[in-house]
């Protein structure tokens, strides 16, 4: 069928390593579109194709009628299908870069339903389940929930593009809507027995239900989404301008250092980054299960999740020099050490590849003994509580300012020397390339590896 090989160009279009990914893509969604339309593929199949008649057991013909009405039934559901799976590629393709849907989306507004069968539901109904998820009695898959998280996205995008000229105090006002809707999600979510929070007892449900590889990393990145804007930089990698890209997340930083949206968009990278933990735990460490590890859409939202970490990192690394680390940011801090530990004793019985070993070699001997430095800090943190503590109250001002000092100093010594942000960078790169299945993996490593050199400079 042509609709479902122009899909299967899209998909290994949309994850090849080609500089001209983008474009190429742009082009083959909207052959789809024009193709979907000019076939009414959208449509209802009894529309085009008068259904068999009801077999009825016993009768004569029974055995003919009974196949008739199954190749009517596997026509109807691979169309079903084939359409889900195009949405779910062009609605990543815009989530993703942002760019889909700028030159695209527009053009061809999505107007036509996604899923109206005989006995299906509508997009638009769908959709107004998010509206009121309280009253909505029918269960739903857990393919149409993944459809009406990709349409949250859609929506992120459309608001992102309507704050004109973008403010992050406007947006905070125009983004509530979008949380709520995130929340309806999450409800319509749990009533169909679904988890949006793997821990190591629920771990074995990413076996049992492989849609959560992809349900529950589109999750965390579209709560990212309401944080961070992604679109420019993660548009630079798949470009291959990495001056841009670096560029991009310096204006990250910026806006960390005045609304704290890197700090805001932290716990769901770490979402991100556990959930991978808890998949590589329960499968077979084959090189034949590589496919099975680690699907492309759950791919980039590591890549995301990575570089976004390693960008706060360096930035507490450096704004240290400059004044006073908080509590807070120290918490941070240690929570992302925490969560390395944890990586490194996954990645430890991992199989290397001569690739990760190229792009990790540089990264030797960088590191230093973080068990120390983090027993050390976590002593330094309590004194300096103490200090804080004595001072509030005006007890030995002269000497207690005067150790405050000198244990702000050895604080920021222990943050700069362990050098986590390179660390996280390397952590990353050893992921990615653990998906040499998916080769836009490796621009990714590329892209961590062009950040960790930008950060040393």
């Amino acid at each position: 069928m042509a609709h479902q090989c122009l899909v299967l160009h899209i998909f290994i279009s949309l994850f090849l390593n080609e500089p001209n990914m983008v474009d190429i893509t742009s082009r083959q969604i909207k052959s789809m579109i024009g193709l979907i339309k000019s076939t009414n593929f959208n449509e209802p199949l009894e529309k085009l194709i008068i259904p068999p008649q009801p077999a009825i057991p016993g009768s004569a013909g029974d055995k003919s009628l009974i196949q008739k009405n199954f190749d009517y039934f596997i026509m109807a559901q691979s169309r079903i299908r084939t359409l889900h799976v195009f949405y779910f590629l062009q609605a990543f393709r815009s989530a993703f870069g942002g760019q889909w849907y700028n030159l695209v989306g527009q053009t061809y507004p999505s107007k036509w339903s996604l899923i109206d069968v005989s006995n299906g539901a509508g997009i638009d109904v769908l959709v107004s389940f998010l509206n009121d998820p309280t009253n909505v009695n029918t269960p739903i898959s857990y393919n149409n929930l993944l459809v009406l998280l990709f349409t949250i996205h859609e929506r992120i995008i459309k608001a992102v593009d309507n704050v004109q000229p973008f403010t992050h105090l406007r947006w905070l006002e125009k983004k509530r809507p979008l949380q709520a809707l995130i929340m309806n999600w999450e409800v319509l979510f749990h009533q169909n027995h679904g988890s949006s929070k793997i821990i190591t007892s629920t771990r074995g449900s990413l076996s049992a239900k492989h849609e959560l590889k992809l349900i529950l990393p589109m999750l965390a990145l579209v709560k990212m989404k309401l944080e961070v804007r992604l679109n420019f930089a993660v548009s630079s990698v798949l470009q291959r301008n990495w001056v841009a890209m670096n560029s991009d997340l310096d204006r990250l930083v910026y806006r960390e250092r005045k609304y704290n949206v890197l700090t805001t968009s932290l716990p769901h990278c770490r979402d991100i980054l556990e959930l991978w933990m808890h998949n590589m735990e329960t499968i077979n460490y084959d090189v034949r299960e590589t496919a099975r590890r680690t699907p492309a859409f759950f791919c980039c939202t590591l890549f995301i999740s990575v570089i976004l970490i390693a960008t706060y990192l360096s930035h507490i690394e450096k704004n240290c020099l400059e004044r006073e680390i908080t509590n807070q940011e120290l918490e941070c801090w240690f929570d992302c050490q925490e969560l390395f530990s944890k990586l490194e004793t996954v990645l430890s019985v991992s199989i290397r590849s001569s690739y990760s070993e190229d792009l990790t070699k540089d990264f030797r001997n960088k590191f230093s003994d973080e068990t120390k430095v983090v027993k050390k800090l976590r002593e330094l943190i309590f004194q300096r509580e103490s200090c804080d503590d004595a001072l509030s109250e005006g007890i030995d001002m002269e000497n207690n300012q005067s150790k405050l000092v000198q244990i702000n100093q050895e604080i920021k010594k222990g943050l700069t020397e362990s050098k986590i942000s390179m660390k996280s960078i390397y952590l990353g790169i050893r992921i990615l390339a653990d998906v040499p299945v998916w080769p836009l993996a490796m621009v990714f490593a590329e892209a961590l590896k062009s950040r960790a050199k930008y950060i040393e400079k």
